[in-house]
Protein backbone atom coordinates (compact mmCIF):
# COMPACT_ATOMS: atom_id res chain seq x y z
CA UNK A 1 0.00 0.00 0.00
CA UNK A 2 1.40 3.40 -1.45
CA UNK A 3 1.89 5.33 2.22
CA UNK A 4 0.19 8.60 0.72
CA UNK A 5 -2.71 6.14 0.75
CA UNK A 6 -3.29 5.74 4.34
CA UNK A 7 -6.24 7.40 6.06
CA UNK A 8 -4.00 8.32 9.35
CA UNK A 9 -7.75 10.35 10.87
CA UNK A 10 -9.23 7.00 10.97
CA UNK A 11 -6.13 4.74 11.55
CA UNK A 12 -7.93 2.41 13.09
CA UNK A 13 -9.87 1.83 10.38
CA UNK A 14 -8.95 -2.29 9.20
CA UNK A 15 -10.31 -2.55 5.64
CA UNK A 16 -7.73 0.25 4.76
CA UNK A 17 -5.24 -2.30 4.85
CA UNK A 18 -6.68 -5.32 3.35
CA UNK A 19 -4.98 -5.03 0.28
CA UNK A 20 -1.56 -6.08 2.22
CA UNK A 21 -0.10 -9.32 1.57
CA UNK A 22 -1.34 -11.34 4.45
CA UNK A 23 1.35 -14.04 3.85
CA UNK A 24 4.69 -10.95 4.65
CA UNK A 25 4.54 -10.93 8.02
CA UNK A 26 6.46 -7.58 9.80
CA UNK A 27 9.22 -10.26 10.50
CA UNK A 28 10.02 -11.57 6.76
CA UNK A 29 9.40 -7.90 5.91
CA UNK A 30 12.41 -6.85 8.23
CA UNK A 31 14.29 -10.02 7.39
CA UNK A 32 14.15 -9.18 4.04
CA UNK A 33 15.12 -5.56 4.52
CA UNK A 34 18.00 -6.29 6.77
CA UNK A 35 19.38 -8.78 3.99
CA UNK A 36 19.27 -6.18 1.31
CA UNK A 37 20.92 -3.21 3.28
CA UNK A 38 23.61 -6.20 4.19
CA UNK A 39 24.27 -6.88 0.24
CA UNK A 40 24.55 -2.90 -0.34
CA UNK A 41 26.66 -2.75 2.35
CA UNK A 42 28.61 -5.27 0.55
CA UNK A 43 28.54 -3.65 -2.71
CA UNK A 44 29.75 -0.01 -1.06
CA UNK A 45 32.70 -1.53 0.48
CA UNK A 46 33.82 -3.19 -2.45
CA UNK A 47 33.97 0.01 -4.29
CA UNK A 48 35.38 1.79 -1.20
CA UNK A 49 38.33 -0.26 -1.12
CA UNK A 50 41.74 1.33 -1.67
CA UNK A 51 45.65 0.47 -0.79
CA UNK A 52 47.98 3.34 0.74
CA UNK A 53 51.48 3.12 -0.92
CA UNK A 54 53.08 1.46 2.19
CA UNK A 55 50.40 -1.66 1.11
CA UNK A 56 47.71 -1.11 3.90
CA UNK A 57 44.38 -2.03 2.90
CA UNK A 58 41.57 0.61 3.68
CA UNK A 59 38.32 1.46 2.97
CA UNK A 60 37.32 4.96 1.98
CA UNK A 61 33.86 6.09 1.60
CA UNK A 62 32.84 7.37 -2.27
CA UNK A 63 33.16 10.96 -1.55
CA UNK A 64 34.99 13.46 -3.92
CA UNK A 65 36.52 15.82 -0.97
CA UNK A 66 38.03 13.09 0.93
CA UNK A 67 38.75 10.41 -2.12
CA UNK A 68 42.02 10.14 -1.22
CA UNK A 69 42.06 9.88 2.38
CA UNK A 70 41.17 7.34 5.50
CA UNK A 71 38.47 9.25 7.79
CA UNK A 72 39.12 7.78 11.33
CA UNK A 73 35.68 8.42 11.50
CA UNK A 74 33.74 7.63 8.62
CA UNK A 75 35.99 3.85 8.96
CA UNK A 76 34.35 3.26 12.78
CA UNK A 77 31.38 3.82 11.29
CA UNK A 78 31.96 1.03 8.47
CA UNK A 79 33.68 -1.28 10.97
CA UNK A 80 30.99 -0.52 13.29
CA UNK A 81 28.29 -1.63 11.42
CA UNK A 82 29.73 -4.46 8.87
CA UNK A 83 32.97 -5.62 10.42
CA UNK A 84 32.34 -9.04 9.07
CA UNK A 85 32.92 -7.35 5.21
CA UNK A 86 37.25 -7.65 6.21
CA UNK A 87 39.49 -10.08 6.35
CA UNK A 88 41.67 -10.38 9.70
CA UNK A 89 44.47 -8.94 8.41
CA UNK A 90 42.89 -5.67 6.55
CA UNK A 91 41.18 -5.15 10.02
CA UNK A 92 44.49 -5.64 12.40
CA UNK A 93 46.21 -3.32 9.23
CA UNK A 94 44.26 -0.77 8.96
CA UNK A 95 43.78 0.06 13.03
CA UNK A 96 47.61 -0.41 13.65
CA UNK A 97 48.08 2.11 10.75
CA UNK A 98 45.91 4.64 12.48
CA UNK A 99 47.86 4.01 15.86
CA UNK A 100 51.11 4.19 14.31
CA UNK A 101 50.15 8.04 13.25
CA UNK A 102 49.67 9.38 16.56
CA UNK A 103 51.24 12.90 17.56
CA UNK A 104 53.48 12.86 19.64
CA UNK A 105 51.12 15.02 21.64
CA UNK A 106 48.93 11.84 21.94
CA UNK A 107 46.59 13.28 19.33
CA UNK A 108 45.50 10.97 17.10
CA UNK A 109 44.95 11.67 13.04
CA UNK A 110 41.29 13.51 11.63
CA UNK A 111 42.59 11.72 8.33
CA UNK A 112 45.68 9.44 6.97
CA UNK A 113 46.47 10.02 3.05
CA UNK A 114 47.24 7.46 1.16
CA UNK A 115 50.91 8.11 0.85
CA UNK A 116 50.53 7.96 4.55
CA UNK A 117 50.27 11.57 5.75
CA UNK A 118 48.69 12.25 8.75
CA UNK A 119 46.51 15.01 8.90
CA UNK A 120 45.84 16.19 12.91
CA UNK A 121 43.05 19.10 11.79
CA UNK A 122 39.12 19.09 10.65
CA UNK A 123 40.61 19.47 7.43
CA UNK A 124 43.56 18.88 5.25
CA UNK A 125 46.01 22.54 4.98
CA UNK A 126 43.77 24.25 7.52
CA UNK A 127 44.31 25.52 10.88
CA UNK A 128 41.32 24.03 12.16
CA UNK A 129 42.14 22.34 15.00
CA UNK A 130 41.97 18.44 15.99
CA UNK A 131 38.48 17.33 17.15
CA UNK A 132 37.69 15.84 20.14
CA UNK A 133 36.48 12.26 19.58
CA UNK A 134 38.95 10.92 17.55
CA UNK A 135 40.14 8.63 20.40
CA UNK A 136 36.78 7.57 20.86
CA UNK A 137 36.02 6.25 16.92
CA UNK A 138 39.97 4.72 16.81
CA UNK A 139 39.18 2.79 20.27
CA UNK A 140 35.88 1.23 18.63
CA UNK A 141 37.42 0.52 15.74
CA UNK A 142 40.33 -1.13 18.16
CA UNK A 143 37.41 -3.21 19.98
CA UNK A 144 35.07 -4.13 16.98
CA UNK A 145 38.36 -5.22 15.18
CA UNK A 146 39.46 -7.44 18.20
CA UNK A 147 36.02 -8.95 18.37
CA UNK A 148 36.58 -10.51 14.79
CA UNK A 149 39.88 -12.08 15.37
CA UNK A 150 40.41 -15.40 16.50
CA UNK A 151 43.43 -14.55 18.38
CA UNK A 152 43.17 -11.29 19.26
CA UNK A 153 45.96 -11.10 22.51
CA UNK A 154 48.81 -9.91 20.27
CA UNK A 155 46.64 -7.21 18.29
CA UNK A 156 45.10 -5.56 21.76
CA UNK A 157 48.68 -5.39 23.15
CA UNK A 158 50.02 -3.47 20.01
CA UNK A 159 47.73 -1.17 20.04
CA UNK A 160 45.71 -0.36 23.75
CA UNK A 161 48.22 1.74 25.55
CA UNK A 162 48.50 3.80 22.72
CA UNK A 163 45.15 4.59 22.40
CA UNK A 164 44.53 5.27 26.32
CA UNK A 165 47.58 8.01 25.49
CA UNK A 166 45.18 9.17 23.33
CA UNK A 167 41.85 8.96 25.17
CA UNK A 168 43.89 10.66 27.94
CA UNK A 169 44.80 13.54 26.06
CA UNK A 170 41.81 14.52 25.39
CA UNK A 171 40.15 18.29 27.68
CA UNK A 172 38.04 17.82 30.38
CA UNK A 173 36.20 19.74 32.43
CA UNK A 174 37.89 19.31 35.52
CA UNK A 175 34.74 20.51 37.40
CA UNK A 176 32.32 18.15 35.63
CA UNK A 177 34.63 15.71 34.42
CA UNK A 178 32.82 15.95 30.73
CA UNK A 179 34.89 16.63 27.09
CA UNK A 180 35.60 20.31 27.34
CA UNK A 181 36.62 22.94 25.04
CA UNK A 182 38.39 26.00 27.29
CA UNK A 183 35.79 29.23 25.83
CA UNK A 184 39.34 31.02 27.49
CA UNK A 185 41.68 29.23 24.95
CA UNK A 186 39.83 29.42 21.06
CA UNK A 187 41.74 27.49 18.98
CA UNK A 188 42.98 24.26 20.46
CA UNK A 189 40.10 21.96 19.94
CA UNK A 190 37.22 21.66 18.04
CA UNK A 191 34.10 19.85 18.24
CA UNK A 192 33.12 16.94 17.27
CA UNK A 193 33.41 16.03 13.32
CA UNK A 194 30.23 16.38 12.19
CA UNK A 195 29.32 19.24 13.31
CA UNK A 196 32.63 21.09 13.52
CA UNK A 197 31.17 23.63 11.55
CA UNK A 198 29.32 24.90 14.25
CA UNK A 199 31.84 26.87 17.16
CA UNK A 200 31.33 24.99 20.21
CA UNK A 201 32.47 26.21 23.71
CA UNK A 202 32.06 24.67 27.27
CA UNK A 203 31.05 20.85 27.46
CA UNK A 204 30.74 18.71 24.84
CA UNK A 205 27.69 16.37 25.34
CA UNK A 206 28.37 14.53 22.51
CA UNK A 207 32.10 13.55 22.60
CA UNK A 208 31.40 12.88 26.66
CA UNK A 209 28.90 10.16 25.59
CA UNK A 210 31.56 8.68 22.95
CA UNK A 211 33.98 8.84 26.30
CA UNK A 212 31.73 6.97 28.17
CA UNK A 213 31.42 4.13 25.53
CA UNK A 214 35.41 4.21 24.73
CA UNK A 215 36.19 3.41 28.72
CA UNK A 216 34.03 0.64 28.58
CA UNK A 217 35.56 -0.67 25.20
CA UNK A 218 39.00 0.37 26.77
CA UNK A 219 38.14 -1.69 29.78
CA UNK A 220 37.34 -5.03 27.55
CA UNK A 221 40.76 -4.32 25.92
CA UNK A 222 42.92 -4.40 29.15
CA UNK A 223 40.72 -6.93 30.23
CA UNK A 224 42.37 -9.26 27.59
CA UNK A 225 45.53 -9.03 28.51
CA UNK A 226 44.83 -9.89 31.74
CA UNK A 227 44.80 -6.28 33.58
CA UNK A 228 41.49 -6.80 35.42
CA UNK A 229 42.19 -4.07 38.11
CA UNK A 230 42.78 -1.32 35.10
CA UNK A 231 39.41 -2.51 33.83
CA UNK A 232 37.86 -2.13 36.80
CA UNK A 233 38.96 1.31 36.71
CA UNK A 234 38.28 2.31 33.42
CA UNK A 235 34.60 0.97 33.54
CA UNK A 236 34.05 2.99 36.90
CA UNK A 237 35.40 5.89 35.03
CA UNK A 238 32.80 5.73 32.19
CA UNK A 239 29.87 4.79 34.61
CA UNK A 240 31.08 8.01 36.63
CA UNK A 241 31.38 10.52 33.60
CA UNK A 242 27.61 8.80 32.45
CA UNK A 243 26.23 10.10 35.87
CA UNK A 244 27.71 13.77 35.06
Amino acid sequence: MPFDDIDFDNFDDAEQFSDIDEQESPTSALTEALEYLVDKAGEMVTECRRTMTDGTPVCIPANEAAAERLSIRDYASIVEGVPGLFKEKELTACCERIVAAQHEDGRLPESIALDGTPTYSCQPNSDIPSTVDNPQFAISIAWHTAKCLSESQQFIGHVTDPLIRALRALPRNPRTDLIYIDPTTPGQWAPCQFTQGIEKQGDIFFSSLLYVQACEQIADLVQGLGRDGEADMWRAEGQFVAKR
